[in-house]
């Protein structure tokens, strides 16, 4: 219920702003006078200034803990006991600065739920903290302007007291049992509750038959209206007037109001849908918008109005809003191991009899040494061959190798093949990568996660050449300026156009939470790479891409694997023929396996639910 004071304290500023605008508006501009002398302030004692400087230390603690009412009371004081200090009056500036702000936000807050009480306190506060405030004078007019005195054009009462009206039945619930006529049953509900009725005549009296329960007022009131196809407008707060619900009869007996509504954080296009829902659902064809500042205002009777604030507030109390919790696990595995026996694959031949002669004529003084001291014996080849090999003589050679003989006499063949080995090797790794990323997206909103890295491509190159007006007038010929321009050309510097192009992974996820609670999430994953070649010097991409539609429930997680690059290599070593038998072991196999994989798990959590009741609040709305 409005409280007298607080309506009459509106009106009383909405007439002195107006009759203070007015004056300005006569009055002509009086002439610049003469600035007078700055008045020195009185000295402050040291006793004040050490006051002062506790409450000001004091309105910082204040501050910081939020109590802003009480620090500027602090603040106040500190500069009333040392006017002289700057710092005292700056911070009380600022605190009933951040004061007024937040009354100006609460006030239209109140004004949306039609809470014109707690508008007027707020306004009253904030005008008193700062009386210069355009945005205060701005909203004072709005509240004015809404309870503004409005003359009803009726033949029964020649004029209505202003403002929204809150009728004060009686409280309770009675039952209504009823047979008669129309506004007999109109006049006894309302009676019934205290509330005084005019009934016009346009009200039809039919005869009509009533049973219910215990209803309250309003429900009552409801009742009857629907039953009689009338409606009742409130004179005060212990009368209404009843007639019957045409388009001419609202016109003339409902009050108009004006307001406007805030709705900041829509776009452009969200805008335009709530103007188009107040003109065309909710039949208010006196509305406009401002789409730079956000707003809606609007020209209607009160339940119209109060119906508008319930449809908006139901659609925009704040969008559902969604936290990804993106998990990336990046895997390489790297498997190499060498394992058999490696035979020889070369082998020499050689002729011992000439091999022996060619050593002996180039060793001569040494064996015939050998011989001398009786350490070997000349008619024995293998011997002597022996001893130059012990001395470390004879190296390099292929009696320093192993060898096998076949054959006889001059005839006598050797066969000498060079070292096998035997590999057991094993080389192993596996690294993973973590990365974890939290991503806050509104309901059907688009986040967007890269990792990698942006890579430069010269996609165009040009060169600013002209030809020289000496050259054009001396009369040469189109050739010559061509060969010429081509010249210039190439002499000159070429500028390259690069654009940059997203290297790695890119995730594309669009959630949208369903009226079940399951979030439903549009995934779109693209992973691009150099593919290692190019096509006039422009390198080659490869690129991967997936775009899916899931449905998981809230706090379920998705998983989604790639396979990156995998290289798998085998390689045997031996001799041609041999290595295929089956087990034989004079085999050594290389074997290589790289892998890379990544993982991806994906989890959603709504942690703003926009409505969390399914559906909105039911309002009846006038036939006209």
């Amino acid at each position: 219920m409005l409280r007298p004071v607080a309506l009459l304290c509106l009106c009383l500023m909405a007439v002195q702003l107006r009759a203070f605008s007015q004056t300005v508006e006569q009055k002509s501009t009086p002439a610049p006078a003469a600035m007078p002398a700055p008045v020195p302030l009185p000295p402050v004692s040291e006793h004040d200034s050490k006051e002062a400087e506790k409450h000001f230390k004091r309105g910082l603690k204040l501050f910081k803990k939020g109590n802003l009412d009480a620090a500027e009371l602090e603040y106040t004081a500190a500069a009333r006991l040392n006017p002289g200090n700057t710092t005292y009056i700056e911070e009380r500036e600022l605190t009933r600065t951040k004061i007024v702000n937040e009354l100006l936000a609460d006030a239209s807050h109140a004004r949306q739920a039609n809470d014109h009480v707690s508008v007027a306190e707020d306004l009253s506060k904030a005008r008193r903290l700062d009386p210069s405030n355009s945005l205060v004078t701005e909203q004072i007019n709005a509240e004015a302007a809404a309870i503004d005195p409005v003359v009803l054009p009726t033949g029964n009462l020649s004029k209505i007291d202003s403002g929204i009206i809150v009728l004060q039945p009686t409280p309770g619930k009675q039952p209504l049992h009823f047979r008669g006529a129309g506004q007999q049953l109109v006049r006894q509900v309302f009676e019934r509750f205290g509330i005084k009725v005019t009934i016009d005549d346009s009200v039809l009296d039919q005869q009509i038959r009533a049973e219910t329960e215990d209803l309250d007022f309003q429900k009552s009131a409801d009742t009857a209206m629907l039953l009689t196809n009338s409606f009742y407008v409130a004179l005060d707060p212990h009368r209404v007037l009843v007639a019957k619900d045409t388009k001419e009869n609202r016109a003339k007996f409902e009050r108009q109001f004006v307001e406007t509504i805030y709705l900041p954080g829509l776009t452009q296009t969200e805008l335009q849908d709530a103007f188009n829902i107040i003109r065309q659902i909710m039949n208010v064809t006196q509305a406009s918008q401002n789409k730079d500042r956000g707003t809606l205002t609007m020209r209607g009777s009160e339940q119209a109005l109060k119906t508008v604030n319930n449809v908006l507030t139901d659609l925009y109390q704040g969008h559902s809003q969604v936290l990804l919790t993106l998990t990336l696990y990046q895997v390489t595995r790297t498997n190499m191991h060498s394992m058999g026996v490696v035979l020889p694959n070369q082998f020499t031949m050689f002729n011992v009899s000439a091999s022996e002669a060619s050593l002996f004529s180039q060793y001569g003084p040494l064996i015939e040494e050998l011989i001398a001291e009786g350490l070997v014996s000349a008619n024995n080849p293998l011997e002597i061959l022996a001893a130059l090999i012990a001395s470390g003589e004879l190296t390099n050679s292929v009696f320093n190798q192993g060898f096998f003989l076949f054959g006889g006499g001059l005839t006598q063949f050797g066969v000498g093949f060079g070292a096998g080995t035997a590999n057991v090797q094993l080389n192993s790794s596996d690294l993973r990568q973590l990365d974890k990323i939290q991503l806050r997206v509104g309901n059907a909103e688009t986040a967007t996660f890269r990792l990698g890295t942006r890579y430069p491509i010269i996609t165009a190159s040009y060169t600013a050449a002209g030809i020289s007006t000496t050259a054009t007038s001396s009369g040469l010929n189109i050739l010559q300026l061509m060969n010429q321009n081509n010249a210039n050309l190439s002499a000159a510097a070429a500028t390259p156009n690069i654009q940059y192009q997203d290297l790695g992974l890119t995730l594309k996820a669009v959630p949208m939470v369903q009226k079940s609670g399951d979030i439903s999430m549009k995934l779109e994953l693209q992973m691009s790479a150099l593919a290692g070649t190019s096509l006039n010097s422009v390198p080659v991409l490869a690129n991967r891409e997936l775009k899916t539609m899931i449905t998981v429930k809230e706090g379920e997680s998705s998983m989604i694997t790639s396979n990156l690059n995998r290289q798998e290599s085998k390689a045997l070593i031996g001799i041609p023929g041999i290595n295929d038998i089956p087990g034989f072991p004079a085999t050594n196999a290389d074997n290589s396996l790289s892998v890379q994989e990544l993982v991806m798990v994906l989890t959603p959590h709504v942690v703003r639910l926009e409505h969390p009741n399914g559906v909105g609040q039911m309002m009846i709305v006038p036939l006209h």
